[in-house]
């Protein structure tokens, strides 16, 4: 198990920002407070980016809230959400939020009603219809819902999220990532955020081993005849 805190390059971009005094009264201005940020933050927080990871934060702080009866955090990010954090820079936009479940996946659906039901700063959370993954090599079908993010009874974003069941045990392990600020927008800051090594360790294996080196490697390529 890792305790250890690791630094998050969303967080410490967020952290840039002055925190708000007050909360946003509307969608509209927290949507306008998200686009004065972007110009602050430079091109990493374009194209509508920016909106989507201070919701996004929001939902993996929520759904971190769903725990078992020994008070431990049913869910870890994974996937391409986890880089995000991990990278030293930010990586490409992803459109949903992967992870991983410890523990029995109908206990964490029920445990995430709980979780949701807490409001978060101004922010209402619920949890869309479930639908079952049909991914062959699964013995347990992964699930996907959405979290649908309200600011006074008005809908103001919704993000996908895919949930997998710890098949090999690998959920005993984890990793404290420093959680993206969200205080520059008038919202409560998440306390730690909880993510699986193993995504991590894979993709820093991929990316050492595509790294152009001096060494000849020999060609695996047959030529044509």
């Amino acid at each position: 198990m890792s305790h250890e805190r690791f630094d998050s390059r969303l967080a410490a971009l967020l952290r840039t920002l002055t925190p708000k005094t007050k909360q946003p009264a509307s969608a509209a201005v927290l949507n306008q407070w998200i686009a004065q940020a972007e110009g602050k933050l430079g091109q990493e927080a374009k194209g509508g980016r920016l909106g989507w990871l201070v919701a996004s934060s929001v939902a993996v702080a929520c759904v971190q809230r769903a725990i078992d009866a020994d008070g431990r955090q049913l869910f870890l990010l994974k996937g391409g959400t986890l880089l995000q954090h991990r990278l030293p820079a930010t990586t490409r936009p992803t459109k949903d939020v992967d992870g991983l479940v410890r523990g029995d996946l109908d206990a964490f659906l029920l445990a995430l009603e709980d979780a949701l039901a807490e409001p978060w700063g101004p922010l209402t959370l619920r949890r869309g219809e479930v639908e079952v993954v049909n991914a062959p090599t699964k013995i347990i079908k992964p699930r996907r819902f959405d979290i649908v993010i309200a600011l006074r009874g008005v809908t103001w974003r919704r993000i996908q999220f895919e949930v997998s069941p710890d098949e090999s045990g690998i959920g005993q392990d984890f990793e404290v990532i420093d959680p993206p600020p969200v205080s520059g927008f008038g919202l409560p800051d998440p306390d730690t955020s909880l993510g699986s090594p193993c995504a991590f360790r894979l993709h820093r294996r991929c990316t050492r081993s595509l790294t152009p080196t001096n060494r000849q490697i020999p060609s695996t390529i047959v030529p044509a005849t």
